[in-house]
């Protein structure tokens, strides 16, 4: 059989749990198109991240290793950026699964709208879970709303852009923007960040209208020390529907569980609610989302240096949860590319 050329590469960054990353690359070769290659970057991975990617022994699944922890996806994503040579580059995290249409949607819309940036719906599980035997069920309690438009990075919560795995940019647009800012050089979450200054480098969006990408929260005993220390049979649950069902199916137990669950959906207003009306309405408005498009001054970040609150400190006790590991020091982006270019030969 010939070799199919790449229209799309797959940027999955990851550290330090292969077990879910193992579901993650299942999910993209069990794809509707078969024109794709994986770049699975390591944030300094341990040696089992290596072993589950070797084990595919697909010539189209590269595995590199970045030289030191970044912290977040935010390094691989960058060096994602740096080696991508196809027309199209898809952003995925490792604990993230695709329905098996997700690329075909994704390119299908870019293509026929004739768009830059393809912002996939997303289904969000809860921690809480239904046990069957062995497996955890997810329950589904948030999916990202129809309605959404570019301008909504600046002033809505970070999660209706979430999660980066339903992104799908073509990749000359992905360099014009440039690479993600790391935690320790921003207040706002890298991924906002980023989807902030595509919106000010007049991106073209579209946005999809059916469920492709799951975002899966797996359940975490009391027990355990850290999220990432203990197998998640939440994802092993999920790979058997995949492997058995189609997407239609898949989705449609997705959007049960979501009509279930619906008295979760009001996310938005829940999280707003944390902060006072006047820090929202003197920070967050018309105007300084106008000023933020036309100069690049964001009033949330601004205000939150000149009161001297620590950037990245959103991240700090997360990463603390999620691997047991400190959030490293500022990255030096450039450093690590031109590190991996000479390691890979690129």
């Amino acid at each position: 059989m010939s070799k199919i050329e790449a229209k799309v590469t797959v940027v999955i960054s990851t550290y330090n749990r292969p077990d879910v990353l193992y579901v993650a690359i299942r999910s993209v070769i069990l794809q509707t198109i078969p024109n794709w290659k994986i770049l699975v970057i390591g944030d300094h991975c341990s040696p089992e991240t290596e072993k589950i990617v070797s084990s595919f022994n697909d010539s189209r699944i590269q595995y590199i290793n970045l030289p030191h922890r970044t912290g977040t996806q935010s390094g691989p994503n960058s060096v994602g950026i740096a080696l991508a040579i196809t027309e199209y580059i898809a952003f995925m995290n490792h604990d993230d699964v695709w329905l098996q249409d997700h690329l075909e949607y994704a390119i299908e819309t870019l293509e026929k709208t004739k768009n830059d940036f393809f912002i996939g719906k997303c289904a969000f599980t809860h921690h809480s879970q239904l046990v069957l035997g062995n497996l955890r069920i997810p329950k589904f309690y948030f999916a990202s709303p129809d309605n959404r438009t570019a301008d909504m990075s600046f002033d809505k919560i970070n999660i209706i852009f979430e999660s980066a795995s339903s992104w799908v940019i073509k990749t000359s647009h992905a360099k014009r923007i440039g690479y993600w800012k790391g935690s320790r050089d921003i207040h706002r979450p890298p991924l906002q960040n980023w989807i902030i200054r595509a919106w000010r480098n007049k991106t073209k969006f579209v946005f999809g209208n059916k469920i492709t990408v799951l975002n899966i929260s797996p359940y975490q005993p009391k027990t355990s020390k850290t999220l990432y220390s203990i197998k998640s049979l939440t994802h092993i649950y999920i790979l058997s529907l995949l492997e058995n069902q189609n997407s239609n199916s898949v989705r449609d137990f997705v959007e049960k569980s979501l009509e279930h669950n619906k008295e979760y959906i009001d996310i938005e207003t829940k999280v707003l609610e944390r902060y006072p009306k006047v820090f929202r309405k003197i920070l967050i408005n018309k105007i300084t989302k106008s000023i933020c498009k036309y100069t690049g001054l964001d009033s949330f970040e601004i205000f939150y240096t000149l009161v001297g609150l620590e950037k990245g400190r959103h991240m700090k006790q997360l990463s603390i949860d999620r691997t047991g590991d400190p959030l490293p020091e500022k990255m030096d982006i450039k450093k690590i590319i031109d590190a991996v270019n000479s390691d890979t030969g690129h």
